[in-house]
């Protein structure tokens, strides 16, 4: 009988000696060496190779990314349990489907199951199972939940013959090993307890159990523990049943970490261009540095070359690229042109001891609307193939791909190259900055670039590997429609090499990039090279991206979606070793999350070069999740880049790095005709749902918002000019929303405010609360000493702060009905407490408008 090779991929760890005993007198089939098959009866008939029996290969985590039928007959039990996204079938003895779990109707996507659930298995007959990692692209799930149907007719194929499953199953049950806890993760102990459990597990039929070699008890109910002494680094300790059919060897990957000191880790900020225009004068770079490295910043990211292909600095002696101050869009204008910002940066940051990196968006060269060089080259312009054109291959901007922001350019192309190249060379030959970071060094995404070019290119990838490519673009892949009209990618024979031969674009892209960075380093200047990337590795193949160190080799155990990309020829295409550090998008809030995203990257770069961790800074408002997401990045990474200037506070910032419960408090309130204030949630931020934000003139030329918000203009006089999307919230009919992005007056300010989908709440309430013509005053008032709900011993508390008129008026202040005395904004006041619970009201007002009230619960214990 010819030999197949088993499918399911095992990880080896110990080298092992004995023979394998016997879990029972086995009979039937062992998919390893038999060719087994499971066959549709029904015109146009159609098989699938059946890869476990009588395995328990859904409770394992081995095989989470697997793709496979399994099949599960009497001798396993009485049921199995159906994962929710996993397809099961029941077949009798005469090889009828019964009950189904997750069926395809009318041949769409299953309605996944919300549980798992439960399917007997048919005296005499079967269940079969079937999980892949892609429905789309795989045909295990596909093909049961589309080829079967309840009293419908299958059979069983051993090597092409009919089989029975008394034939295929016999008695056998395969013991599987299942391991508690994640496959991959990481841990700051130096001893870990690991276990698991065998099943199904008889304690009539003992089975060997060994751990590193040596032999484990199994506890009667065939579970296992025992303690593991880790190494710094990556730790790959296994377990290996012995069973007469065929071992088992299962292991966890573990890396722990040894936190570094904190004042060896890079702390960077990241800066947008965009934002970064608000810096006007050299004072204001000043300012905003000084107060950076106070709250325990010690580096810069400052992105100089836009997505636009405009630069934020002056000496572009190698590109002539034009400066951000030309920018004609309303939202990109009022930049200084005559500030060298980049200069600026870097001279005051290393007069404050700060590291300064300059960012690029490399491939990155224009908006939908506005670019500095597609005019002068527009066959730089990615073309792509995407579904929503038809099949027609298109430039982007002819494209009816929906989202596209941003106006990428072919990384294929010399002359593209070359420009990029050199406008990293003019930025470190002219500027003495730390280093230099890549950001959108890539693909715009898995249906670019499709041009001529591309397709020269690879073919000439082809040529050395005996491969031609005959249809374009069909080899790679070609969109179809199924019948209810939805887009399907069919892939083709050169679908792989596509993917491997866009990362090698990419990494040789970096490895010029490396070279032209060797050539201004010397022995006082390290100049390092970094790239900005997501934080999640297993889709970043679509856009190019394997920043992966060369030795990585892909490990079942990360459980990566699309797992076949991996071949040994795409691995080769890491480019680590070109890098000196690699910054990660982990813009989590879930500090769980953050840490597998971290442990996965570690995996990926084999722990060789410092990985910063993503703080998202706008998600991390709340002073606690801040700190608490500052200190897992600060535990579990090199360093961290926290996103983005213009949405750091840098009060909370300082507390959360010094692991400080932040107790300053601050509020924004704006008055309205009734006396209600207006509170305001966060000032000169990109407005997200849920918010009413506050801009000033320092976030630049207009809002920078889309449609379906709320806003309201407030001159330099106080009162409100202009409202938009006002009588649409107040009647709630937004089939006419107007555009937001408002202009922001240079003394006045602009209340924003959005929800999420169909909520009425900030939208609705701004719309009622001011129109065009009502006096508005603003408020921004900072306090410390006392928070609400806060217990304290002594018989008063001080408190202390400052309040900021934004806008026009003259403030004033009381507390607890007590007028506070103001010196420039600033204040200090006792205020006496009684044992028990007492309040603590706060009430301001500008030019006699009540912007903001405020109170605090204060319990005082005995003495």
């Amino acid at each position: 009988m010819p030999t197949r090779t088993h499918f399911a991929l095992v990880f080896t760890v110990a080298l092992l000696a004995g023979t394998p005993l016997a879990h029972a007198q086995e009979t039937g089939m062992d998919p390893a060496q038999t060719l087994l098959e499971l066959e549709t009866l029904q015109e146009p008939t159609d098989k699938q190779q059946i890869r476990f029996v009588n395995e328990a290969v859904q409770e394992d985590f081995a095989h989470n990314t697997d793709n496979y039928l399994a099949l599960f007959s009497g001798a396993f039990g009485n049921r199995v349990v159906i994962p929710r996204f996993a397809v099961g079938a029941q077949v009798d003895a005469e090889g009828t489907v019964g009950q189904m779990v997750n069926p395809s109707e009318n041949g769409q996507v299953p309605l996944w199951e919300k549980t798992p659930l439960p399917l007997d298995i048919p005296a005499g007959g079967y269940v079969v199972l079937a999980f892949d990692t892609s429905y789309q692209k795989n045909n295990f799930k596909r093909f049961l939940a589309t080829r079967l149907r309840p009293g419908g007719q299958v059979r069983l194929l051993a090597e092409g013959k009919e089989a029975s499953v008394q034939e295929v199953a016999g008695n056998t049950v395969r013991p599987i090993l299942h391991l508690q806890g994640k496959p991959v993760f990481s841990t700051t102990e130096e001893k870990v307890t690991l276990g698991g459990k065998v099943i199904p597990f008889d304690p009539q039929h003992p089975l060997t159990l060994q751990f590193e070699g040596a032999n484990l008890p199994l506890e009667p109910d065939g579970s296992f523990v025992t303690e593991v002494s880790l190494k710094p680094g990556l730790n790959n300790p296994g377990f290996t049943l012995l069973r007469a059919s065929g071992n088992v060897t299962r292991s966890q990957l573990i890396r722990q970490v040894v936190p570094a000191a904190p004042s060896f880790q890079p702390v960077v900020l990241w800066m947008e261009q965009y934002t970064s225009m608000g810096l006007r004068n050299t004072e204001d770079i000043r300012q905003f540095l000084v107060r950076a490295k106070h709250s325990g910043i010690n580096g810069i990211a400052i992105d100089v070359k836009g997505y636009e292909g405009f630069v934020s600095y002056l000496k572009n002696d190698l590109t002539g690229r034009p400066h951000i101050s030309t920018m004609q869009g309303p939202a990109r204008q009022g930049s200084n042109p005559q500030l060298d910002l980049l200069g600026e940066m870097v001279r005051q940051g290393h007069l404050l001891g700060l590291n300064v990196y300059a960012s690029i968006n490399t491939f990155g060269e224009g908006s939908m609307r506005e670019s500095a060089l597609i005019g002068s080259y527009p066959r730089w312009e990615e073309q792509v193939y995407h579904w929503a054109d038809g099949g027609q291959i298109l430039p982007v901007r002819q494209s009816k791909a929906p989202g596209r922001v941003v106006l990428f350019v072919n990384p294929v192309d010399p002359d593209v190259r070359d420009m990029e190249l050199r406008t990293i060379e003019e930025i470190v030959k002219n500027y003495p900055v730390d280093g230099l970071i890549l950001d959108r060094t890539r693909f715009d995404g898995g249906f670019a670039d499709f041009s001529p070019t591309s397709r020269e290119a690879f073919e000439r990838y082809l040529q050395p590997l005996g491969k031609h490519l005959t249809r374009w673009p069909d080899d790679v892949y070609r969109w179809t429609w199924d019948q209810n009209g939805n887009p399907v990618q069919q892939e083709g024979p050169l679908f792989l090499d596509w993917w491997t031969f866009r990362a090698r674009v990419i990494g040789s892209f970096v490895q010029e990039a490396r070279k032209v960075m060797d050539r201004y380093r010397t022995p006082d200047r390290e100049l390092q090279l970094g790239q900005y990337v997501g934080g999640v590795y297993d889709n970043l193949y679509e856009f190019g991206i394997n920043w992966a160190s060369p030795d990585f080799q892909y490990d079942p155990r990360l459980q990566l979606v699309n797992a076949r990309i991996y071949t040994p020829e795409y691995l080769q295409t890491g480019y680590l070793n070109s890098l000196d550090f690699v910054m990660l998008g982990t813009y989590q809030n879930d500090p769980f999350s953050v840490v597998q995203d971290l442990t996965i990257a570690a995996v990926v770069s084999q722990d060789k070069k410092p990985l910063l961790g993503g703080v998202g800074l706008q998600g991390a408002s709340d002073p606690e999740v801040l700190r608490e997401l500052l200190q897992v990045h600060r535990t579990y990474s090199s360093g961290m880049m926290l996103f983005e200037y213009s949405t750091a506070n840098l009060d909370t910032i300082r507390a959360g790095l010094e692991n400080q419960q932040y107790t300053t408090q601050m509020w924004v309130g704006v008055s309205t005709p009734t006396g209600k204030p207006l509170m305001v949630d966060a000032v000169d931020v990109p407005r997200a749902n849920n918010q009413l934000v506050l801009y000033t003139a320092r976030f630049g030329a207009s809002t920078q918002t889309a449609r379906y918000g709320v806003e309201v203009t407030i001159g330099p006089d106080g009162v409100v000019t202009e409202g938009k999307n006002l009588e649409q919230a107040r009647n709630w009919n937004f089939n006419n929303p107007q555009d937001n992005n408002s202009l922001i007056p240079v003394r006045g300010l602009v209340l924003s405010a959005m929800d999420a989908s169909g909520s009425k709440v900030k939208r609705q309430g701004l719309a009622l609360a001011l129109k065009p013509g009502d006096p508005v005053r603003v408020a921004r008032l900072k306090l410390e000493g006392a928070k609400n709900g806060s217990t304290v011993e002594k018989e008063h508390v001080l408190l202390q702060g400052q309040m900021e008129v934004l806008g026009t008026g003259a403030a004033s202040l009381s507390i607890n009905g007590q007028p506070v005395l103001l010196r420039n904004g600033k204040f200090v006041q006792v205020v006496p407490l009684e044992v028990g619970s007492n309040t603590i009201r706060i009430h301001a007002e500008v030019d006699g408008q009540v912007t903001l009230e405020r109170t605090l619960q204060v319990t005082r214990t005995e003495d």
